[in-house]
């Protein structure tokens, strides 16, 4: 009994003017209770049935913090049982109806009555109070700043899933839950880019303010600081690249996840539309890995000048993915030719201008680099190429001697002459469905 009634030093509540007499109230009404409490009797127990006691804490800035609402332990389990039985219940196709359903069936449970005695002003100040402890019991938050910003980033879920709902506005213990659960996804993307970078939660938690109405961004702009952050780095030696391609696969599995279509059905447009730019900017970052694990990795390393060569043009690649990133653009696909060939002639000195084997090795990973840049961010499936982009890769594809028309393999060097069917009965008819 005493285990129950001071877990997560549930007792410290009744000390100082931590609660007000309401919640002092409501706390003794909850202990009284035994059924909400789910406390069973058990008669002359023996050894096999006593259980080992844990000591439930939380523990915040590496430091044991108390629970700021009574039984909000108590509160969050029966909200999981409740959540889990809503499951089976008949509702409309969107899912919503879940929702008020699950909510209905909290504020008529037994447990729940206890907040019914309670003056608006105190339900409002339980909310607030439990919202602090659901969210130190469901994510494990490490920091205060973490708190901070993922309390903005509740109170703005419970604020947008009531007014699609056109529910009253209130910040009840079932509507944390309930916008727990359906903003579970950007959430849990939000936590996976604390593990990873833990110092953000700081800079969002700075950067971010009160909004009226509220409206969740802390994932928004913690994505877009990690992909910002990437954007600065540079890759002028073998280890920077390194660093630079680790950090994008890194990041890789949580902007995946953002740029889904399930994520941005939970964003609203002004989120949508900087998820966009946020997803621009980051291809422009896997054409600059893409160049790196290409051609960079693959260079001989005991030639230096050839390896000299290939940093040097992996730093205009990042330049030009930094200012111009949309790959679907056919000014900047132009102007990644155009690094490319210089590249392809530079690699070869004035004296060595015989060595055509080398060329054709820088060549080929070119080649291959290219064609991941065409398939993979020009002509990716759902999006639509910039105005003159299927034009420019017909032209590359298709080589005119007089009247008569030749395909060749998808290069962007003039000189290459394709040996491979498979390529130009493919291709074509690829770009054609552009035209």
């Amino acid at each position: 009994m005493l285990e129950v009634m001071d877990r997560y030093a549930n007792l410290d509540l009744l000390s100082g003017d931590r609660l007000s007499e309401g919640l002092i109230k409501l706390w003794l009404d909850i202990l009284a209770d035994s059924q909400s409490l789910g406390l069973t009797t058990v008669q002359n127990p023996s050894e096999s049935d006593q259980e080992v006691l844990v000591h439930h804490f939380f523990l915040l800035d590496g430091e044991e913090k108390p629970c700021a609402a009574p039984f909000s332990w108590r509160i969050r389990m029966h909200l999981e049982s409740l959540w889990e039985e809503s499951e089976f219940m008949p509702v409309r196709e969107d899912g919503t109806g879940r929702i008020l359903q699950f909510v209905s069936s909290f504020t008529n449970s037994r447990l729940a009555s206890h907040f019914q005695k309670l003056s608006e002003e105190e339900r409002l100040e339980y909310g607030q109070h439990f919202l602090q402890d659901f969210l130190l019991l469901a994510l494990k938050i490490k920091s205060t700043d973490e708190l901070t910003v993922f309390t903005r980033a509740m109170l703005g879920c419970v604020s947008e899933l009531q007014t699609s709902l056109g529910a009253v506005t209130e910040l009840s213990p079932a509507w944390i839950m309930a916008a727990a659960k359906h903003f579970a996804l950007r959430l849990d993307t939000l936590c996976h880019i604390f593990l990873l970078q833990p110092q953000l939660a700081h800079n969002v938690q700075k950067q971010g303010g009160k909004r009226e109405p509220p409206e969740m961004v802390e994932d928004i702009l913690a994505l877009g600081m990690c992909v910002e952050q990437t954007k600065l780095l540079t890759v002028t030696s073998q280890q920077e690249c390194e660093t630079f391609v680790s950090r994008m696969k890194l990041l890789q599995p949580c902007l995946d996840r953002a740029f889904g279509q399930k994520y941005r059905t939970l964003c609203s447009p002004s989120c949508l539309q900087q998820l966009d730019s946020i997803r621009s900017l980051w291809h422009g970052m896997l054409v600059v890995a893409s160049f790196i694990q290409h051609i960079i990795f693959k260079v001989n390393k005991n030639d230096s000048r050839l390896k000299e060569l290939a940093l040097k043009h992996g730093k205009l690649h990042l330049n030009l993915m930094q200012e111009s990133p949309d790959v679907k653009s056919v000014d900047t696909l132009q102007q990644l030719i155009r690094i490319l060939n210089c590249f392809h002639d530079e690699c070869m000195s004035r004296d060595l201008r015989a060595a055509l084997a080398r060329q054709a090795v820088i060549r080929d990973c070119c080649n291959s680099f290219f064609l991941e840049v065409v398939s993979r961010f020009c002509l990716s499936e759902g999006q639509t190429p910039g105005e003159g982009v299927v034009e420019l890769l017909f032209s590359l594809l298709v080589s005119a001697n007089g009247d008569v028309y030749r395909t060749r393999e998808l290069t962007p060097f003039l000189e290459c002459v394709d040996n491979s069917p498979v390529v130009r009965s493919v291709l074509p008819k690829l770009l054609l469905q552009y035209r």
